[in-house]
């Protein structure tokens, strides 16, 4: 019952913009508009499809009534409630033609940019090529679907262009237990996260390009993979601003980074979280902040673990279940005569298992006990 509601909502939307649309008549701006790009035919940047199945879709043939009915005008959508205008609803169903989506920028040279994506159920996966920097603003990607959408990024080969989403005071979301979306980013590829956007439960998978989340977003449930090689390209994935972790789960493999030290938390004190972390081959830096991860911590050999203590506070792990330990440890900063003591740069409430492989501690010593790992400064 509840899906027939919510695709009754769309039809009833698309339904109202398309008779408005009619009126407003079609102009050859408008049919130049193709911020989208299908791999056979055009993905029209607004209009309805006059099956109320999606307001981006494929060009037809004159004979059926004609590509474009208007552009999308800010009337009451009923997807909403309270109602909001529907402008800048794209919704993607089983009434287009095409799947495989190019988005750039437009005949003009503008950048794309629409406030809500919305999946509703349906048996094709959409694929999106981006290839500008394309803006989801407002709103956010809704996916109703098990098979989630797939958005490609990545720069031009030789540096002349780059390509990024950014996602600005949006929410990734679904009603099921799968992916609100996958994102795959190549070669100089960004996706970034403004204001209070939330991650949802998206799935990426860095391999050469950069995640950073700003202002005050959060990661929340995604899970993140964060590998260089073979890339020649270093993958990155930063909090800056009052940004978080939240419940995401990172995974960080040869030779990427994970900078963890450069937001001030939500509470502007420098305490952070996420959900789980596997340190496998690249470099993870907390500087002076202190991370709370629910699940587990995991380094393995070719990690590298890096905290600063900047002589009022220290970067440090809490974790909620096991901590398993291996690789490098880098601390600096501690080695001062106000310093002297032992400072506690790991607890778990789970077990303490392994011990760091290599230690860099300028003049410590590192205190290994069932639940603890203590820096030891002096006697």
């Amino acid at each position: 019952m509840a899906r027939l509601l919510h695709r009754a909502a769309l039809i009833a939307c698309t339904a109202i913009l398309l008779a408005l649309g009619a009126a407003s008549g079609t102009s050859a701006q408008d049919e130049e508009d193709t911020y989208w790009q299908g791999r056979r035919d055009a993905v029209w940047a607004h209009g309805i499809n006059k099956f109320g199945d999606s307001n981006w879709y494929s060009k037809r043939p004159p004979q059926d009534g004609g590509p474009f009915q208007g552009t999308a005008l800010d009337v009451p959508c009923k997807t909403k409630n309270p109602p909001v205008p529907c402008n800048g609803v794209a919704i993607f169903a089983q009434g287009a033609r095409e799947y495989d989506i190019r988005i750039g920028d437009d005949a003009q040279g503008r950048r794309p940019e629409i406030r809500e994506m919305l999946f509703p159920h349906n048996d094709e996966k959409y694929t999106f090529d981006v290839r500008t920097f394309f803006t989801i603003k407002g709103g956010g990607i809704r996916n109703n679907d098990i098979t989630p959408p797939l958005f490609t990024i990545a720069a031009a080969r030789n540096g002349s262009t780059i390509a990024g989403i950014i996602v600005d005071d949006a929410l990734l979301q679904s009603r099921g237990d799968w992916p609100d979306a996958r994102f795959r980013i190549r070669q100089g590829g960004q996706l970034i996260f403004q204001g209070n956007s939330r991650g949802g439960d998206a799935e990426v998978k860095n391999f050469g390009g950069e995640v950073r989340f700003e202002g005050f977003a959060s990661a929340a449930r995604m899970r993140i993979t964060n590998r260089s090689q073979p890339s020649p390209f270093i993958s990155r994935l930063s909090l800056t601003g009052n940004s978080t972790g939240g419940d995401g789960h990172f995974i960080n493999q040869q030779r990427g980074q994970l900078n963890f030290g450069s937001t001030a938390g939500p509470g502007g004190n420098g305490s952070i979280s996420a959900g789980k972390i596997e340190n496998t081959g690249g470099a993870l830096d907390l500087s002076t902040n202190t991370i709370r991860v629910g699940d587990s911590f995991t380094q393995e050999a070719e990690g590298t673990l890096s905290i600063h203590h900047d002589g009022s506070k220290h970067g440090r792990l809490i974790v909620g279940k096991d901590a398993t330990l291996g690789g490098t440890l880098l601390a600096t900063g501690f080695f001062r005569p106000s310093l002297v003591g032992k400072h506690t740069i790991l607890r778990t409430e789970g077990r303490r298992i392994g011990r760091f492989d290599n230690e860099t501690l300028n003049g410590g010593r590192l205190e290994y006990g069932p639940k603890t790992v203590v820096l030891v400064i002096g006697d």
